[in-house]
C-alpha cells in the first residue's frame, strides 16, 4: 500500500524529469542522423568517389612517367658512350619503378572499383538505414514516452485511489473491531455458554463456535460473567414439601465436591409460581468463609433444612395410625393395655417427618399402640 505508492511518486517524479531529456534526445538523435545523410550525399560521398577516382588516375599518371622515362633512359643510354655496366644498373632501377607503378596501378583500380562498386553503395545504405531508424525513433518517442508518462500519473492516481479505498475499509475494520471489543460489564468469572437455573449448557458448542473461523448467531449467549460471591443454592421443592419451607429457614449446605465441608445456609425466598410439574425453585443463601474459596458457581450441593424441630415430641409410626372414613381429620390409633386390652384411641397430630407423625394428644409416653393400625378398624 504506502510502500508500492512511494515507489510509484518516486518512479513519476523521475519519469516526469527524464521525459523531456528522452524527446530532445529523440529530436537531437533524429536531427544527427538527418545533418549526417545530407552531408554523405552532398560532400562525403562526392568527395569519396572523387579521391578513388583521383587515386586511380594518379596511379595510371604515375606509370605513364615512370615508362616515359625509362624509355628516355634507353633512348639517352643508345646514344652515349657510358659504359654497358652503368648502363644496365640505371635501367634495371627504373624497369623495376615502372613495376612498382603496373602494381601500383592495378591496386589502385581494384581499390577504386571497391570504393565505386562496393563500400559507397553499403555507405549509402546504412547511412539511410540510420536516418530512417533515427527518424522511426523520434516519431516513436513523441508518441509513447508521454503516453508512458500519462500511463504513470494514472497508474499513480489508482494507486491513489486504491489507497483510499484500503484506508476507508481499514477504518471500517477498526470500528467493527472497535465494536467487537465487548467490556467486561463486572468482574467475575468468565463461563461458556449460558446459566438455566444454576446449570450450565452449551458449553462444547460454544467452545467450537470460539475457535478460528467459527460463527456466532446474533444473540446468542455463548459467555457469562459470574461473580465468585455471594453465592446462592438453587434448589427444587416437590409440592408437597412447599409447605415446610419459609424465608429464613436455617439448614447446612454440604457441597458434592467437598464432603466434608459444611456451609451455613438459610432460605432467601422461594418463587410462589412452579418451575417444573410439581416443583418449586428456593433460593438459598450460603455463608463462604475463607475455606470454602474453592467452591466455584454451578458446582452441585445438597441442602438440609430443618423446618420444624419438637425435642420433646411424641411419635408413632405413620402405619400405625388410622383415619375416619367419613372424616379425615379424625385419626386412631389401637392402645394396648397392661391387661393385653386393645382398645381405639382418638389422637391429635401434628408434623409427619418420614414415617413418623407427631401426637399432640391422645397418647402419653409410655403409652403401647399396634405398629400396624388393624384394617378391620377402619
Amino acid at each position: 500500500g504506502k510502500v508500492a505508492l512511494k515507489q510509484a511518486e518516486e518512479s513519476l517524479r523521475v519519469l516526469e524529469a527524464t521525459t523531456p531529456l528522452d524527446l530532445t534526445a529523440a529530436e537531437r538523435a533524429g536531427r544527427i542522423a538527418e545533418e549526417d545523410l545530407a552531408r554523405h550525399l552532398e560532400v562525403d560521398r562526392p568527395m569519396n568517389e572523387k579521391s578513388a577516382r583521383f587515386m586511380l588516375e594518379g596511379a595510371q599518371n604515375s606509370l605513364e612517367y615512370e615508362m616515359e622515362e625509362l624509355r628516355q633512359l634507353e633512348k639517352m643510354y643508345n646514344a652515349d658512350d657510358l659504359t654497358e655496366e652503368t648502363e644496365e644498373i640505371i635501367l634495371k632501377r627504373q624497369r623495376n619503378a615502372v613495376k612498382r607503378a603496373e602494381f601500383s596501378l592495378e591496386l589502385a583500380k581494384i581499390r577504386c572499383e571497391q570504393a565505386l562498386e562496393i563500400g559507397l553503395p553499403r555507405d549509402d545504405e546504412a547511412i539511410e538505414d540510420s536516418t530512417l531508424r533515427a527518424k522511426l525513433a523520434r516519431a516513436k518517442a513523441r508518441v509513447t514516452l508521454p503516453l508512458a508518462l500519462r500511463a504513470e500519473n494514472m497508474e499513480l492516481e489508482k494507486l491513489k485511489v486504491e489507497q483510499a479505498r484500503g484506508n476507508e475499509k481499514l477504518q471500517k475494520l477498526l470500528a467493527d473491531r472497535e465494536a467487537m471489543i465487548v467490556t467486561a460489564p463486572a468482574d467475575g468469572i468468565v463461563y461458556y455458554g449460558r446459566c438455566v437455573r444454576g446449570k450450565w449448557s452449551g458449553a462444547a458448542s460454544v467452545a467450537e463456535k470460539l475457535r478460528p473461523g467459527g460463527s456466532i448467531l446474533a444473540n446468542d449467549v455463548f459467555m457469562t460473567i459470574v461473580k465468585p460471591g455471594p453465592m446462592f443454592v438453587r434448589a427444587a421443592v416437590p409440592e408437597k414439601e412447599l409447605h415446610w419451607i419459609r424465608p429464613e429457614l436455617k439448614g447446612t449446605g454440604r457441597p458434592t465436591a467437598f464432603p466434608d465441608m459444611r456451609l451455613a445456609a438459610a432460605v432467601a425466598e422461594v418463587d410462589p409460581i412452579p418451575s417444573s410439574a410439581g416443583s418449586f425453585e428456593a433460593r438459598i443463601r450460603v455463608s463462604l468463609k475463607k475455606q470454602a474459596e474453592a467452591i466455584m458457581p454451578g458446582m452441585e450441593c445438597s441442602v438440609k433444612l430443618v423446618p420444624y424441630l419438637n425435642k420433646k415430641a411424641l411419635t408413632v409410626p405413620a402405619t400405625a395410625l388410622g383415619t375416619d372414613p367419613l372424616d379425615d381429620q379424625k385419626h386412631y390409633v389401637v392402645r394396648v393395655g397392661k391387661d393385653e386390652k386393645q382398645k381405639k384411641q382418638r389422637v391429635v397430630i401434628g408434623k409427619k417427618a418420614g414415617d413418623r407423625v407427631e401426637i399432640l394428644k391422645g397418647l402419653s409416653e409410655g403409652d403401647e399402640v399396634l405398629l400396624e393400625y388393624p384394617k378391620d378398624k377402619q
